[in-house]
């Protein structure tokens, strides 16, 4: 029994230490990598207008009012301000933000700056 539980344990050792070395390997690699240049996410309003998604500096979908993670399967709703879209978790950030579109706009910008310098400069490049 002993010599059993020993080789399982040597087993799993080099496993762990297999897998600990090409994750640092891996960490390395996506650390000297440059980040590619993306397109902000988009969505078609009604009217046919593309619009930018609001997202926080995490890249994740984000109502601006509560600043929380808001998947867009799970908004509640959402307002256009500007040709960005802001997905608002609950109903009353809703009615918060259809009584004043403009401030959800204020309130993401001091979120996520380098959502709307990217956005300035990818609007420029489309020019």
């Amino acid at each position: 029994m002993f010599p059993r539980l020993l080789s399982v344990t040597a087993v799993a050792a080099i496993f762990c230490l297999v897998g600990c070395s090409s994750t640092e390997a891996d960490a390395a690699t996506q650390q000297t990598e440059e980040p590619a240049e993306s397109k902000p996410m988009t969505v078609t309003d009604e009217k046919g207008q593309e619009l930018a998604v609001f997202i926080d500096s995490n890249g994740d979908v984000n109502c601006p009012l509560m600043n929380l993670p808001t998947p867009i399967e799970r908004a509640l709703g959402h307002v256009d301000v500007d040709g960005v879209r802001y997905y608002m978790c609950c109903t009353s950030c809703i009615g918060m933000a259809d009584k004043n579109p403009e401030g959800v706009a204020d309130k993401a910008k001091s979120l996520n700056p380098a959502f709307f310098t990217a956005l300035d400069v990818t609007e420029e490049a489309a020019s």
